[in-house]
């Protein structure tokens, strides 16, 4: 879509011999919440600015929809009815002359657009779809779905109540994942690419023992091995 966002005086000079006679369609925005907070659309990056325009987009992100009274409560929680509602308005428009249609709003309900995508909406789809695989297809399906988590949920919002929940959940879906790899590779008698997996979910949570449980096993086991080998190797043929 580049032609029709930096040379529309052309893109009209060629409209009658243009394929289809008609620009694409507006590029998806992106907003990203793992890891960091960033929205972009195309190639162009339209985060919406520090304070109150940035969290109703990172709270849309998370919880899918908000009414007009509860959206005021969380950004304005002592304005009374008539102002709380004026600086919505006034909210919504500041975010869609920088961002486009990013949050719409249908009667008295807030939501993202309908073209919107959210790496964390996305994240949770693979984990489902992990869950759901076949048991010998789910490492290789956890393996994508880990790929797609981009970090802790908006490091940047840690004291923030309303991402507390959230970043608990998407944290102990990530361990999961991880247990899943690191068990496969167990499994295969890959030692390194276990403990690696191992000590990652054990620095995401170091108070849960299980996990320091199975990586002695596995060091155990691995030693078992290595010594059986040895002696195979001595044993006269």
């Amino acid at each position: 879509d580049l032609p029709f966002r930096h040379e529309p005086h052309l893109v009209q000079l060629l409209a009658d011999v243009w394929p289809g006679g008609d620009a694409p369609a507006p590029a998806a925005a992106h907003v990203a919440v793992l890891g960091r907070f960033a929205v972009t659309r195309g190639t162009d990056v339209v985060t919406p600015a520090p304070g109150n325009p940035a969290t109703l987009v990172k709270v849309l992100a998370l919880r899918g929809s908000l009414t007009a009274d509860q959206a005021i409560d969380l950004l304005w929680p002592d304005a009374d009815v008539s102002t709380g509602r004026s600086r919505l308005r006034n909210l919504l428009n500041r975010i869609r002359g920088q961002a486009g249609e990013l949050v719409v709003r249908n009667a008295e309900v807030l939501e993202l657009g309908a073209e919107v995508v959210t790496d964390v909406a996305r994240f949770d789809e693979l984990v489902e779809h992990t869950l759901a695989a076949p048991s010998a297809e789910r490492p290789g399906a956890a393996r994508v779905a880990m790929a797609a988590y981009g970090g802790e949920l908006l490091p940047g919002d840690a004291y923030e109540d309303w991402a507390a929940g959230p970043r608990e959940r998407l944290r102990r879906r990530y361990l999961s994942l991880v247990d899943i790899v690191a068990d496969d590779a167990l499994a295969r008698c890959d030692i390194d690419e276990g403990m690696r997996l191992l000590d990652a979910a054990i620095e995401h949570e170091p108070l849960e023992e299980v996990r320091y449980e199975r990586a002695a096993r596995a060091l155990i086991a691995a030693g078992r091995r290595a010594r059986d080998e040895a002696i195979a190797t001595t044993l006269p043929r």
